[in-house]
């Protein structure tokens, strides 16, 4: 064999092997990508039949539709929850396939529209019948679904069923309901009696030379306020946690606001021995504040009476300052500073807690229902504060609170409230009133009250009578009522009703209620049926006195 038949065979034999590598390294090739793609296929059918478990096993209803509005997928909830098959539902819309009110069908094609062209989810509820008969309650959620490129190719929803949550919270609405309607007829039927009481005892009390006597009726009265402080606490309570309250805005004097707060607190400081050193520095401006001042008195008294009640030594320090002032906006900081007993770190975890104190012997030794700082802290977060709290046992508390109010400029007209306390203690009136009133015992205290400002009032004990009482007066071209001072609840015809056919007559006797219902909303129902003012029972001579003067002018 020569060189070049050698050269040949070397040859064939290098291309020959080469081929076979090739080969081999392609077929392994094949072999590995068969055995990925088996892997990445049997990973996409466990996948798959994870995601077809879930989805025919979940509680929840789901569906999917495409952009026409037809069902593509629905699972086995589903088909349970509209007693239809799935085969029956596909490429059909929700009106052709389910078996729902027209107003629901119409509410479902409004949603899926939304999210169809406005690529948005969306959260709806509704009372969809149930193939038993029953209605349930369904809270459905409907979310665009899009494909690679963004666009949207469908729509996905879910469908959760809400039926025992709603009767549950129906069921806490309505004990809640109760709970509160129970506490309103307590607070009715305990302070018509009050108002006898604490009416009886003033007067009794400013007609007695005897000191015995009158140290009794003192103990009386102090008592008797006590347990109406107790019952409006129970009261605003219970406003509060059925998220009731509803603040004022309307413009008040803060240094005569606080002037109140330091004279409703100061005989309790007094009767302790411990100072009290009230300071505010609010500028004289010539502006009043507008808010609620009937709450933020509550707020400061509430805190300073706190602070007295646990304060045996020294004193209580409370100061009033505006921080910032910027056009007509006032940020006030208040702050009630003692040197009582003081708490420690667990005692302030509990202090806003309703009818909680910080210990039972703190309960047994000072009393109290627990409910002054809870509700103080619940106004302040109401108006926009926060209430913060530092304490050392044995040294004393500090609460402190920011609140910030639009001012306006004080006008002549407006009533400066001090002016009238002031003035108010030997009034004289030329005024004929008229008393709506069905209690006897209520009947005899107003009386009294009224006559010792020189009214001689027309008493009647039901709306129809003090209805035909102005009735009488118009058709007669007599004078009429000055005033009326108007019961709500009474038999025959009530207040609310007696004061709209009163008015009915175009009769403009200002109309004030007088009643122990101070629940809620109250107030603005009486002004809705005409009624311009309210004296909430049970009440002092100086507070009707007070209410009076707002509509009656005093002998010069």
């Amino acid at each position: 064999m020569n060189v070049e038949s050698v050269l040949i065979w070397l040859q064939t034999f290098v291309i020959v092997i080469v081929f076979v590598v090739l080969f081999a390294n392609r077929y392994r090739e094949r072999i590995r990508v068969k055995k990925l793609v088996k892997e990445q296929t049997q990973t996409l059918e466990l996948e798959s039949a994870m995601l077809h478990s879930i989805f025919e096993s979940a509680p929840d209803v789901m569906f999917f539709m495409n952009t026409n509005l037809e069902y593509i997928r629905v699972n086995k909830a589903f088909e349970q929850m509209f007693n239809a098959k799935a085969e029956d539902v596909l490429g059909k819309t929700t009106a052709n396939a389910l078996n729902l009110p027209p107003e629901t069908a119409a509410n479902f094609n409004k949603l899926e529209m939304y999210v169809l062209h406005e690529q948005k989810s969306t959260v709806s509820e509704d009372h969809i019948p149930l193939p038993d008969g029953s209605m349930g309650v369904y809270e459905t959620k409907i979310v665009p679904m899009l494909d690679k490129s963004g666009d949207i190719a469908g729509l996905v929803g879910l469908s959760r069923d809400i039926t025992m949550r709603k009767l549950t919270e129906e069921a806490f609405e309505s004990s809640l309901k109760a709970k509160t309607s129970f506490i309103a007829n307590m607070s009715h039927e305990i302070r018509t009696p009050m108002n006898s009481i604490i009416g009886f005892s003033e007067l009794a009390l400013s007609d007695t030379k005897n000191p015995k006597v009158k140290l009794h009726l003192s103990r009386i009265m102090e008592n008797s306020n006590w347990l109406l402080h107790i019952i409006n606490d129970i009261l605003d309570m219970s406003k509060i946690e059925s998220d009731k309250i509803d603040l004022e805005n309307i413009p008040f004097n803060m240094e005569e606001l606080l002037l109140q707060c330091q004279t409703s607190v100061q005989n309790r400081a007094i009767g302790k021995n411990i100072n009290l050193s009230f300071v505010t520095d609010i500028p004289n401006d010539n502006r009043l504040f507008m808010g609620d001042p009937i709450r933020l008195r509550q707020i400061v008294t509430n805190l300073a009476v706190n602070a007295v009640k646990f304060t045996n030594v020294g004193g209580v320090y409370i100061a009033v300052k505006v921080v910032e002032s910027i056009g007509s906006i006032r940020k006030v900081h208040f702050e009630v500073r003692d040197t009582g007993i003081g708490m420690n770190k667990t005692q302030l975890k509990y202090i806003f807690e309703p009818f909680m104190q910080a210990d039972v012997s703190i309960t047994r030794k000072y009393g109290g229902t627990g409910l002054g700082l809870p509700i103080a802290k619940n106004f302040i977060d109401l108006m926009g504060g926060t209430l913060e709290v530092s304490s050392i046992p044995g040294v004393g508390s500090n609460f402190s609170f920011s609140l910030t109010f639009e001012t306006v400029t004080k006008k002549s007209q407006v009533k400066s409230i001090l002016k009238d306390l002031k003035t108010l203690s030997a009034p004289n009136f030329d005024a004929d009133i008229l008393v709506c009133e069905d209690n006897d015992m209520n009947q005899l205290v107003i009386q009294e009250h009224l006559a010792r400002i020189g009214i001689n009032p027309t008493i009647v004990e039901d709306g129809k009578k003090g209805l035909d009482e102005v009735e009488h007066r118009k058709n007669n071209n007599l004078p009429p009522f000055d005033l009326i001072l108007m019961d709500v609840h009474m038999p025959i015809m009530d207040g609310l009703e007696a004061t709209t056919k009163i008015l009915a007559l175009g009769v403009e006797t200002p109309i004030l209620a007088m009643t122990a219902n101070v629940m809620y909303n109250d107030i603005e129902t009486y002004r809705k049926h005409g009624m311009i003012d309210c004296i909430g029972k049970p009440f002092t001579s100086q507070e009707l006195w007070t209410c009076i003067v707002k509509y009656v002018d005093q002998k010069k």
